[in-house]
């Protein structure tokens, strides 16, 4: 009896490291083919194609995702041609999110107080995703509304578990300047 619970925990557990190895491949598989197409879509010179104006005022909101802000310091301490080439840029070390994970704390980042996980909450009585889709929505249409040209690349809502599969996930920006792309693993806004 013992021999045999052996053998089929043995087998059980050698089918499914057989089925993780088979989606971890597929997964890989599926990350090359799309970072191969972005480097196309972007060109040889491997860059998303930003444009910044010379003139006038530039935004550019960085979301690095797990980005540790303490570490910025001691980046430029160890490279100041970092520092020198962020000339302009502000840097703002105290700042806090509203969760401890992307898929909880971006809403507010993008769409203010109206998206924290408590008030997204307390709107019980709308889709989960319509929530998220229209505060993803605030800070481009700000920026649209007062003459930025607004480039969105690789919005986090696309990399989402939670909202990955929904069938409405679009944003229906009607602004003639604002524009969606999406690259590998990067998110730009830009003000030409």
């Amino acid at each position: 009896m013992l021999y045999s619970l052996q053998a089929v925990l043995c087998v059980s557990l050698f089918s499914y490291g057989v089925v993780n190895i088979a989606n971890i491949k597929n997964q890989f598989t599926q990350i090359s083919a799309e970072k191969e197409s972005d480097v196309q879509k972007i060109g040889e010179g491997g860059n998303p194609e930003i444009t910044l104006s010379k003139t006038a005022r530039n935004v550019l909101i960085m979301m690095l995702d797990r980005g540790v802000s303490d570490y910025v310091p001691y980046i430029f301490e160890e490279r100041p041609d970092i520092e020198n080439a962020l000339k302009g840029f502000t840097y703002y070390p105290n700042t806090v999110s509203f969760s401890g994970n992307t898929f909880l704390s971006t809403p507010s980042l993008f769409g203010g107080y109206e998206y924290t996980p408590k008030a997204i909450n307390d709107r019980s009585g709308e889709p989960l995703v319509n929530k998220y889709l229209e505060s993803y929505t605030m800070l481009p249409k700000l920026f649209a509304a007062n003459n930025f040209n607004v480039t969105l690349i690789n919005m986090p809502i696309y990399e989402s578990k939670n909202l990955k599969n929904h069938k409405k996930l679009t944003f229906d920006f009607t602004e003639p300047n604002i524009q969606i792309k999406k690259y590998y693993r990067c998110l730009f806004w830009t003000m030409a």
